[in-house]
């Protein structure tokens, strides 16, 4: 018998840009996630820590959606993050300690919008998703995930 946890799901949809984007969740806290050929394993820690005493099917619906938007926001991110850091630059922020810091931001950034495009995605199933799930994760990471962004910008406007 194959236990829960053991289940993969996969999704393959083109991209509003026309790229074919592929999400595999499972069965580890592994996922994959890509365009094209391009398929990049990763550790789901954002899924991990906010879809934590979820039910499992409700978990991996929303891991799949959160990872899908991701790959949407692509070009959006590519963009912000070389604007950022553009802006770095200008102000004479690129030492390694502040490399290091805006590609944190902009990443969490990244999560920001793609955790913000799946709860769009459907609002009641994302409501309903978290109904017998403690709000302690959640406060985690929504005040983890700001701060790591905006530390991004005290660094370029100080």
């Amino acid at each position: 018998m194959i236990s829960k946890t053991e289940i993969s799901r996969k999704i393959q949809k083109r991209t509003w840009y026309g790229i074919k984007a592929t999400v595999i969740i499972g069965p580890s806290l592994f996922h994959t996630s890509g365009l094209g050929i391009f398929l990049i394993p990763h550790p789901s820690v954002v899924n991990w820590l906010l879809r934590q005493k979820m039910a499992e099917s409700d978990r991996q619906t929303l891991t799949l959606v959160h990872e899908y938007k991701h790959l949407q926001s692509l070009p959006f991110i590519i963009v912000y993050t070389l604007f950022f850091f553009a802006l770095a630059s200008a102000a004479g922020h690129l030492r390694l300690t502040e490399i290091i810091i805006l590609a944190v931001s902009s990443q969490a950034t990244w999560e920001i919008v793609s955790e913000i495009l799946t709860i769009n995605n459907d609002i009641q199933f994302y409501h309903n998703s978290y109904a017998k799930v403690t709000i302690i994760p959640r406060i985690i990471f929504w005040f983890a995930i700001c701060a790591l962004a905006t530390t991004g910008w005290l660094i370029v406007l100080l």
